[in-house]
Order: C-alpha cells, then sequence, then structure tokens
C-alpha cells in the first residue's frame, strides 16, 4: 500500500469490522507467577511485514481507551499487533478494564516489567510466530512503556525497530521531594487515579528497583546506543510529561526522528473508555507517520 493511501484507509471505522481480521487471546505466567494477559491482532490474508509489540504505561492496560482500534489499524497495513497487560499493573484476566488488583500495582517495578517483555519476545519466537510468520519485531512504548522500550531495545538484539509515544526520558523523581521523603519513612504512598478516583499504593521498592539498577534503567545512556530505526513522539500539550523529555531523547540519539505534534496531550486524543470508531486525530498523525517509517525498513 502507497503513503497516499494512508489517511484514507485510516480515517475510515478503523476495521473492527472487517471478516479478515483475527484475535487471539492468551495468557501466559509472568514474573512471580502471576498471569500475563495478551492479545494478538492480525490480518490472515496479508504477508506480515513486522510484528509491532506494544508497551502500555503507568496506569494503563492492552484494553484501554483505543488501543483496540489502534492494533487494527497496524494489523491492516501489514503489521500484526500484540498488546499486553503486565503481570503487576492492576488489572486481573477477570477485570481487564480497571485496576483492582491494587497490591500488585503497588509491588510493580522497572526491572518486573523489563523480564515481562523478555518474557513476552520469547512467547512469540515459539508460539505466536505461528501466525504472524518469523517477522521483525517492533516496539512501541507509550509514557513510562516507552522508557521500558528504549531500554529493552538498546539491550536486545532481537527489537528491529521503536517508536516511542510521550515517552519519560528519566526515571525516579516525578512526585515532588516532600512526597519522596513520606515514601521512604513509610514505606508507601498513594497515587491518584484520575479516572476513577482511586488512590493506588506504591511501595518503596520501587525506588529500591531503581537504585539498585540504576545504570540499567538509565534511558538516556539507553537511547544514545538505539541503532534501529527509532521515531520519538511527543504532544505539545502533554499535561504528564513535559515535551522537553521528547528533546532530551532526540539529543541522546539525533539519528532517530523526532515528530512533536502541535496541541496532542499525553494520549493523543485517546480516553477511557472510547467510545468512537474511528482513532483521534492526533493518533492518526503519528499513526500516519510510523506506518511511513516502517514501511521504508520492513516493506516485503
Amino acid at each position: 500500500m502507497k503513503l497516499p493511501e494512508y489517511c484514507s484507509v485510516l480515517i475510515v471505522s478503523v476495521v473492527l469490522h472487517l471478516f479478515n481480521m483475527q484475535h487471539i487471546n492468551g495468557l501466559i505466567a509472568g514474573v512471580n507467577h502471576r498471569p500475563i494477559c495478551y492479545d494478538l491482532t492480525y490480518d490472515d490474508t496479508i504477508t506480515a511485514k513486522a510484528l509491532v509489540l506494544f508497551i502500555h504505561g503507568f496506569k494503563g492496560f492492552k484494553d484501554w481507551g483505543h488501543y483496540p482500534l489502534l492494533a487494527c489499524s497496524f494489523a491492516e497495513l501489514g503489521y500484526p499487533f500484540l498488546k499486553f497487560n503486565f503481570s503487576h499493573n492492576g488489572t486481573t484476566p477477570d477485570q481487564l478494564l480497571d485496576l483492582t488488583d491494587t497490591e500488585a500495582f503497588g509491588h510493580n517495578n522497572l526491572t518486573i516489567e523489563l523480564t515481562e517483555v523478555a518474557i513476552m519476545l520469547h512467547h512469540i519466537s515459539n508460539r505466536i510466530s505461528q501466525y504472524t510468520g518469523s517477522v521483525p519485531i517492533v516496539l512501541v512504548g507509550h509514557s513510562r512503556g516507552g522508557g521500558i522500550a528504549i531500554i529493552k531495545a538498546a539491550e536486545d538484539e532481537r527489537i528491529k525497530g521503536l517508536i516511542t509515544l510521550a515517552s519519560l526520558s528519566r526515571y525516579g523523581h516525578f512526585f515532588g521531594a516532600d512526597r519522596y521523603e513520606e515514601w521512604r519513612e513509610t514505606g508507601v504512598i498513594h497515587v491518584l487515579n484520575s479516572r476513577t478516583r482511586q488512590y493506588l499504593p506504591m511501595y518503596w521498592q520501587y525506588m529500591e528497583d531503581l537504585e539498585l539498577n540504576a545504570q540499567r534503567l538509565n534511558i538516556q545512556d539507553n537511547a544514545k546506543r538505539i541503532t534501529v530505526p527509532w521515531l520519538i513522539v511527543h504532544g505539545t500539550a502533554d499535561e504528564s510529561v513535559p515535551v522537553s523529555h521528547a528533546l532530551d531523547l532526540h539529543k541522546a540519539n539525533p539519528q532517530a526522528q523526532l515528530m512533536i505534534i502541535e496541541g496532542a496531550n499525553h494520549t493523543f486524543g485517546g480516553k477511557h473508555p472510547y467510545q468512537s470508531d474511528a482513532l483521534p486525530m492526533h493518533t492518526l498523525e503519528w499513526v500516519k507517520q510510523s506506518i511511513g517509517l516502517l514501511d521504508k525498513y520492513f516493506k516485503a
């Protein structure tokens, strides 16, 4: 499919109803034997060019908002889309649309997430490839998941492409100095989930993990080591992660493509629940740019 056709393909009802679209759900063991729920979306009439592995962010999950539509928009253009829930993200196999397991959420950390990306990569090779073929793997990470994607792309040669969305350029002090003192002293702080008005616990072990693995978890140092095609996407109206983080990532790796979307917020127009059958305008912008980049390197 040629570049001028992208807009017409993407702006229509984004394909949830197409007869050729296949959806496969699965569950595998993650860290501490907790379940990782995943789903694969692909078109079985199209030869896959590359597989997209999507990494959600903090307080995110695989079925948040417009992510199911996003999966279809990539799959119909020859890029099967695999998304999954980290085992400690707060969802459960019975509750995929809400963060009901707050204890698991509180015990999550960055090393757990990196380990589970590796588990998913292994699962792709052993099981998912029967549906998609042995194709290159591209990581797409949002927000905190963008940092995870950068680190994993730098350390794992199986990753052949990278797209980061509203990504952090550093982990650490995002809650203010006063809160960190409280956190260290009490062992827990609570963060607000503005959508549900829940206060979710985060235990001090998160910071212990970050401090113990500071070198591995340094996003900008890892960014310098990225050699695969990389698109950095950020919005000027991001209310959670300032656009300066995208500029820092691009400074660390000038070979990456930088896409700043004027007026885009942290989720590029998405929200949960999402009731439209078309992707948000700002999401369409980065999807179009991403497909152009992927087709340049992976088009059959």
